[in-house]
């Protein structure tokens, strides 16, 4: 087979990935740490989508199936919420006349999963166009939403920002509810910036519950998904998962409406990135042209092994580097991987927009103020600003697993 085989994968992962491929075993489950199958199975999102799938497996004990049925409901009540929430903003930008496309999230569930609460979400992405932005913000915190991190102080960094950045955070005060505002589809991609609002083509409208919501055409949506899910080195199964229903969904004939457009741009290794690890994980039946890309591509395999390295331990996330040798030795590797991820998507310059991007950094922001005619010297205190907070964060973090 091309594509590297999984390695130093826990037992845990393993078995998971074997339940949503419906070749789970009585045999395969007699060591495994439930606590940390359920943790990882939380970290991918994809808890909803096995329960069903374990439950029907009767040797797993009732104590276990009774935690992933709290985890379950919660989940559910989760993506209910965030339904509410984007019916109460769509009526209410309406009367702003602010146009916004749900990005992913429930919406994403409601086109592609039997059952829309089996796609969990951790917050509500928007897109609205970027002269809409101010204005958003300033209807979003009479709804209740505050920024959940410092972003600018001065005029230069607010351009600055908006340059280098796709989306502001935020939190609602009430029900803790977290919502992303984008005016772009991604910080490394300006293709799409402000089409899909500018060109009635570029979306769709779907209606849900009396009301009508505006989503990315299907290509586009697909392209979105696997630059997002690249960008973030497809550490969650569930994004993969994503990828393969939306496949399975659409059809052959979809991928193949959709890599002539992406072929030798930016996006196409993204594109074949996500569709080899929706065919190693969940064994997705793709086109002979895809396959044949993802052969002539040598730097497909080295993508998989370093998704490989995400996935495996995307539960060790927030771990303290400092408190153990193997953590630090990850976090180095991590470093690495994802800088070698970066070139073979976007060059050397993607390298150095990467590094320009974290010298650019709100919080540095709120350490020191520099009048925006010295705005060089940002960069220039970045990495003594970044060293110093990792050390403030490292101290106080030992918080180990």
């Amino acid at each position: 087979m091309y594509l590297p085989a999984l390695k130093d994968t826990n037992p845990e992962l393993a078995f998971i990935v074997n339940v949503c491929n419906g070749v789970g075993s009585t045999e395969s489950t007699a060591q495994l740490n439930w606590d940390l199958v359920l943790k990882i199975a939380q970290c991918h999102r994809l808890v909803s989508t096995l329960y069903p799938l374990l439950r029907a497996q009767q040797h797993i004990s009732p104590t276990h199936l009774e935690a992933w049925h709290q985890a379950v409901s919660q989940n559910k009540q989760h993506v209910g919420l965030c339904w509410l929430e984007l019916g109460r903003l769509n009526s209410i930008f309406k009367k702003d006349s602010i146009d916004f496309i749900a990005l992913k999230g429930p919406l994403l569930g409601y086109l592609y999963y039997p059952d829309p609460t089996l796609r969990e979400c951790n917050d509500i992405d928007i897109l609205v166009k970027e002269e809409q932005v101010d204005q958003t913000v300033e209807v979003l915190k009479t709804l209740g939403y505050v920024l959940t991190n410092p972003i600018w102080y001065t005029p230069r960094q607010k351009k600055a920002y908006l340059e280098n950045f796709q989306h502001y955070c935020f939190s609602h005060s009430e029900t803790g509810l977290q919502l992303e505002l984008h005016w772009r589809l991604s910080a490394d991609f300006k293709l799409f910036d402000l089409l899909h609002l500018q060109q009635t083509q570029r979306f769709r409208q779907i209606e849900v519950g009396n009301k009508h919501f505006s989503y990315l055409m299907p290509t586009d949506n697909f392209i979105y998904l696997c630059v997002h899910g690249s960008t973030h080195r497809w550490k969650r199964l569930f994004w993969i998962m994503d990828i393969a229903r939306i496949i399975e969904r659409e059809g052959e004939l979809f991928l193949l409406d959709v890599y002539p457009k992406v072929k030798q741009t930016p996006f196409e290794l993204s594109i074949l990135w996500g569709c080899a690890l929706a065919k190693h994980h969940f064994g997705t039946a793709l086109p002979s042209l895809i396959q044949g890309a993802i052969e002539n591509h040598k730097e497909i395999p080295r993508l998989v092994k370093i998704a490989e390295l995400y996935i495996t331990n995307c539960h060790l996330e927030g771990t303290n580097p400092f408190s153990r040798y193997d953590f630090f030795s990850l976090a180095v590797r991590k470093t690495f991987q994802d800088q070698r991820a970066v070139f073979y998507l976007h060059g050397l310059r993607g390298n150095v927009l990467s590094f320009k991007r974290s010298l650019l950094n709100p919080l540095f922001w709120q350490q020191v103020s520099i009048p925006d005619s010295l705005f060089i010297f940002n960069y220039i205190l970045a990495p003594f600003l970044w060293i110093s907070a990792f050390f403030k964060r490292t101290m106080t973090n030992d918080n180990g697993i």
